[in-house]
């Protein structure tokens, strides 16, 4: 079985790049949380430093920026001798252009009170997230690399991101370090482009992290692919216990909108109509204590217009060493600016899961927001409402996004979330 999933990733990877292979577009890759989902664009304003005629001759139309998790992109005319200063993130360039460097940061800070029946009620204050990225190019600017360093709710500091990219033809890209896994769409998105105020559950259980090894992509106007190869999931570069692999293969069409308006999941009155379909299939091999063999799929059309969106996003899980459980799940969310000056957007989110796992009740969460734009870019204030149908067993339950462990024939649990998101 493993053999086929492995050929269904290279039929999958294959059929993308040969559908669209006889068009041809101007060079460029679009403009950061990562060729995949990368975040929003940060336009440096090279006329501080940079020669008056070096800028009306060569001013950048996009170059590399990010806000959370990265993909590649290329930089773009960087000028020529030293510039240094701030415009969406602090950044230098050297003098012969051999070298730059852009430093962003988020903090996310939440209020959460959940109601649990049979358990204390739970309030509290925390700083979610605290990151900072360091990014630029080295020799010349088809060689970029990516820093993210990132502190949660524990305090405990982490590596969240690290490696180097190499584009070629501004199409075709190879990348080797850690970085996040190919998989999920709403993983692939920051954590501060999602509708509310955390990634759902579902993308606690199946999402795949972050972990070191390689991949390589394509992109074009219409499609892009990637395909990696790593240490499996939840393999960060320090956790070396046990002998682990795992392949991803991810495809996207895009037949209308532009690649940059998917980098989240709202959508501006400014937006055009856009439409993508996803598709990812994951396999994985873990030689560990309990020697886990699994393939995934996930699926996801997304459609978005001017002040609105909607999504769907299908999941299915099989582990084939463990019992031979089946997980399924399903997301449907939808979003719309109520205000023209992109002020204040109501949006809504369903999430249904199931697993084959012993002793584990069906997920069923239905959640009501806002969010408050107060800077499109810089400063986003969320607050929702979730409800739970269903008891929360352990399987779905995630303390980093609030939802507590039921007690054992309880249901009905609720959660309230507000948080700032300050992007620098």
């Amino acid at each position: 079985m493993k053999y086929i999933a492995i050929l269904s990733l290279l039929i999958l990877f294959s059929i993308t790049r040969i559908g669209f292979a006889e068009e041809t577009y101007p060079p460029g890759v679009d403009d950061p949380d990562a060729g995949f989902q990368i975040p929003e664009q940060i336009e440096l304003d090279y006329t501080k430093e940079a020669p008056a005629e070096y800028v009306d001759e060569h001013r950048p139309d996009d170059i590399l920026s990010f806000d959370g998790e990265f993909y590649p992109d290329v930089i773009d005319d960087l000028p020529i001798g030293p510039s240094i200063g701030y415009d969406g993130g602090f950044f230098f360039v050297n003098e012969d252009n051999t070298f730059s460097l852009v430093v962003n940061g988020r903090a996310q800070i939440r209020w959460s009170y959940d109601d649990a029946d049979g358990q204390s009620d739970r309030r509290r204050f925390e700083i979610r997230r605290f990151s900072t990225y360091f990014s630029g190019h080295i020799v010349d600017e088809t060689i970029i690399y990516v820093l993210g360093l990132e502190a949660g709710s524990d305090g405990e500091p982490l590596v969240d991101e690290a490696y180097v990219v190499k584009t070629f033809n501004d199409t075709w890209w190879i990348q080797a370090g850690q970085f996040s896994l190919p998989f999920l769409y709403e993983d692939l998105t920051s954590s501060a482009q999602q509708l509310g105020a955390e990634r759902s559950l579902l993308s606690k259980f199946f999402g795949k992290a972050v972990s070191p090894g390689i991949q390589a992509g394509w992109e074009e106007d219409h499609a892009r692919a990637q395909i990696s190869y790593s240490n499996g999931f939840f393999k960060t570069a320090s956790d070396l216990s046990t002998t682990s692999e795992a392949v991803i293969g991810r495809a996207e069409w895009k037949p209308l909108g532009d690649w940059n308006q998917f980098r989240r999941f709202s959508s501006p009155h400014d937006n055009e109509l856009g439409l993508l379909v996803s598709a990812a299939v994951a396999y994985q091999h873990d030689q560990g204590d309990t020697d886990v063999e699994e393939v995934a799929w996930s699926s996801d059309i997304i459609v978005q217009g001017p002040g609105w969106n909607t999504s769907v996003t299908g999941i299915y899980s099989h582990d084939y060493n463990n019992g031979s459980i089946d997980s399924w799940g399903f997301i449907g969310r939808g979003g719309i600016f109520v205000t023209k000056s992109n002020l204040v957007e109501v949006f809504s989110q369903y999430q249904w899961g199931s697993t084959d796992i012993a002793d584990q009740d069906d997920l069923s969460i239905l959640s009501f927001g806002t969010n408050v734009f107060l800077n499109l870019t810089h400063l986003k204030w969320t607050t929702d409402w979730g409800y739970s149908f269903n008891g929360i067993t352990d399987a779905w339950a995630n303390d980093g996004a609030g939802w507590r462990t039921d007690e054992p024939g309880r249901d009905g649990q609720w959660l309230l979330r507000t948080q700032l998101i300050a992007q620098f």
